[in-house]
């Protein structure tokens, strides 16, 4: 080491000339993470929130009496079955994620999402029952289903296309 730089170090400055800062004590990082820790969602919520808020949003379009509509009747049925296929969708994904967060994987992950979408479409067009100016119909169930059907679909493909392309690049 050469004199200048032992001064350097001995003054507690870096090369650059800046201070050179002391490791924190290990008291100090306790204290940052228990205070980082106490700000973090707990994993479950971060897991399940998803889900929660989407099924708010959902319950919360099932009582409005009446929803914007494009005025061609043709446009107005492919865009609110096409909204329930996106909309159940995503719930599934969601689903997806809260159930994978609880351990569950593969074929039990997929189906346990598709049926607890299932059962969450079902209460909604029973609760659409109950909404003035609106109707349960069990074919609005079959698109809630189905939508649910292709999101799980179309995750497992990206899935087994992203492991494929992973385990090539190894």
């Amino acid at each position: 080491m050469t004199p200048a730089r032992q001064r350097q170090v001995s003054r507690g400055q870096a090369r650059s000339g800046a201070p050179i800062r002391a490791a924190p004590t290990t008291e100090a990082l306790l204290r940052r993470t228990t205070i980082a820790a106490k700000m973090r969602f707990p994993a479950w919520a971060r897991a399940w929130g998803p889900a929660l808020l989407w099924m708010g949003f959902i319950f919360y379009l099932s009582t409005r009496e009446q929803l914007p509509q494009p005025p061609d009747p043709l446009i107005n049925t492919l865009v609110r079955k096409g909204g329930h296929m996106v909309v159940f969708g995503l719930l599934a994904l969601s689903y997806w994620r809260g159930l994978r967060h609880g351990g569950l994987s593969g074929t039990s992950l997929a189906l346990g999402a598709w049926l607890l979408t299932a059962l969450y479409a079902a209460s909604d067009e029973v609760h659409q029952g109950f909404t003035p100016g609106r109707h349960a119909t069990v074919m609005d169930w079959g698109i809630d289903v189905t939508g649910a059907m292709l999101a799980l679909l179309l995750l497992s493909q990206w899935r087994r296309k992203s492991a494929r392309r992973e385990s090539t690049a190894r």
